[in-house]
């Protein structure tokens, strides 16, 4: 849970971890009322940091819109790079983009 002055403001969460292979999904998602306060950024690197030395997992990974620039920024300054491009993924406004 992320919060602010006492009041949820998010999510980050690592899901689908998987111990063998060392590896889990990352997952956020902040309100929009608390974005762009540095909030995304503070809990993904207490997420990432429990992964990589609690977990002792070697890689972390994301989906993310292609179009969500600011996630995508955000993602790049924490050292997140594209492996892959997934086509039809995601549906936005009625429409699979």
């Amino acid at each position: 849970m992320v919060e602010c002055d006492g009041e949820k403001a998010g999510l980050v969460e690592l899901v689908e971890i998987n111990h063998v292979h060392r590896r889990a999904e990352f997952q956020i998602i902040i309100s929009p009322e608390y974005q762009g306060k540095g909030l995304a950024t503070r809990a993904a690197k207490l997420a990432m940091d429990y992964g990589f030395t609690v977990l002792n997992l070697y890689k972390l990974y994301l989906i993310v819109d292609k179009e969500n620039e600011k996630a995508i920024h955000i993602y790049r300054k924490l050292g997140f790079t594209v492996e892959g491009e997934l086509m039809h993924e995601f549906f936005i406004n009625g429409q699979i983009s």
